[in-house]
């Protein structure tokens, strides 16, 4: 193991994010390595700030000729999970996991407020991992079994069992691998390694923790898992964890499963395609596709803008609709009428009234917007799913739904309609 510091190294940061302040280009971070294995590290970092300042430790596999450069790439691609990733304390010890072995990794702590701005002198310690002694074994205690397409909580799955024998105590989890990707791997080992990082990352992103092996998905006894596949091919492994997440070595195999396309609820098929939706003397001509099958679809063409895209819940019992108020894009440019130019933003679905001076508003909260109840001759009435308390205290139920441009320069209210509208299916003539 050996660290490296470079001269330039605080003027490297300065020229990344700009120092706010004076002192917060004289913080300084500090790193050591310790126990390194064949597929983990601890972590101690210490640093010279306050308690309320965050900080990040990202690992790189091999030699990192340019930190800043190295910094920025994590920023960029972990954008939606620096919350999880970030740090306070003054010394803070933590283990790094996914490594593989006799492997060179870069290990880079530095500071970033809240605000993605990078502060401080970072540094930088470069080690390696040691050989690994795993080795791959099949566990006659593990059987596994497909049992195919089941329907479990309104959702279509495939069923895997793995049936466990009398007194096994060891941890494990399931992979579902489609057959190319496991017959990528040239070992077991290599295929056992991968598939408990992949694990691992998951749990990591669902929770505050690292991972953790008392979830539903870690289990000792036999068990049913409900996996949403694609059609393919399939290989199911039951794989060994440790307490501390580094796998024991032991598996279990399903034979080659083949998993055919969930089968159609008539009412979701039934809604895919070109439709027409009318109220308030407008039409938007929309089309859905399939997302989740008979469970959530894609809706694009609200506001007769194709460009965008909303998400609405299906209802399998009785065919309905449901819209919730959402993101629908980042990062979007769109020319309106009467603006000089094109305006940049975030576009949201939101919420739509009139106030006491019948100015439109949006709404900020989540909501449920609409709901839609299928009719006898097949069209759907939507009607709202909120209302709105106004200034005297009086309900408002005289509400729609629309897009919201969040804009750089200014934010714009646009493609309206208040319910009821009603969505017809558009008929092609041959």
């Amino acid at each position: 193991m050996k660290r490296l510091r470079w001269i330039g190294l605080l003027i490297a940061c300065a020229v990344l994010a700009g120092c706010a302040k004076d002192d917060e280009c004289k913080v300084a971070f500090h790193a050591e390595i310790s126990d390194i294995g064949a597929f983990s590290a601890v972590a101690t970092v210490t640093h010279n700030a306050t308690n309320r300042d965050p900080y990040y430790g990202i690992v790189v596999e091999g030699s990192v000729p340019d930190v800043s450069a190295a910094i920025a790439q994590y920023i960029s691609e972990q954008r939606e999970f620096l919350e999880v990733n970030k740090h306070y304390q003054r010394k803070n010890v933590f283990k790094i996991t996914r490594l593989s072995p006799e492997k060179i990794y870069t290990f880079i702590v530095f500071g970033m407020k809240d605000d993605m701005q990078v502060y401080g002198e970072p540094d930088v310690v470069v080690f390696s991992t040691t050989r690994s002694n795993l080795e791959a074994m099949e566990f006659s205690n593990w059987h596994i079994q497909y049992k195919g397409h089941v329907v479990y909580d309104k959702t279509d799955y495939s069923l895997i069992t793995v049936y466990v024998d009398e007194d096994t105590i060891e941890r494990y989890f399931l992979a579902s691998l489609p057959l190319r990707e496991a017959q990528k791997y040239e070992t077991t080992e290599d295929l056992i390694v991968q598939a408990t990082y992949d694990f691992l990352d998951k749990q990591k992103k669902q929770s505050e923790e690292d991972y953790f092996l008392e979830a539903s998905e870690v289990r000792t006894g036999g068990t049913n898992f409900y996996r949403y596949l694609s059609p393919g091919n399939y290989v199911f492994y039951a794989i060994g964890i440790n307490p501390d997440g580094s796998p024991t070595g032991h598996y279990a195999k399903s034979p080659e499963c083949a998993v055919e396309k969930y089968p159609y609820e008539q009412t979701y098929a039934d809604l895919l395609g070109d439709w027409v939706i009318s109220g308030n003397g407008k039409d938007y001509y929309v089309t859905f596709s399939e997302r989740t099958l008979n469970k959530t679809l894609y809706m694009t063409g609200w506001g007769n803008y194709p460009d965008y895209t909303i998400v609405l819940t299906y209802n399998r019992e009785d065919g309905g609709l449901e819209i919730k108020s959402q993101l629908v894009a980042k990062d979007v440019t769109i020319k309106f009428s009467g603006e000089e130019s094109p305006l940049s933003g975030t576009l949201y679905l939101m919420g739509a009234y009139y106030n006491s001076e019948g100015k439109l508003k949006n709404t900020e909260e989540s909501l449920t917007l609409a709901k839609a109840k299928l009719e006898s001759d097949g069209t759907y009435t939507f009607k709202s799913g909120f209302y709105v308390t106004m200034s005297d205290g009086k309900a408002n139920y005289n509400t729609g739904m629309m897009y919201y441009l969040k804009g750089e320069e200014k934010n714009v209210l646009f493609a309206r309609l208040m319910f009821p509208f009603v969505m017809e299916k558009q008929i092609k003539w041959l």
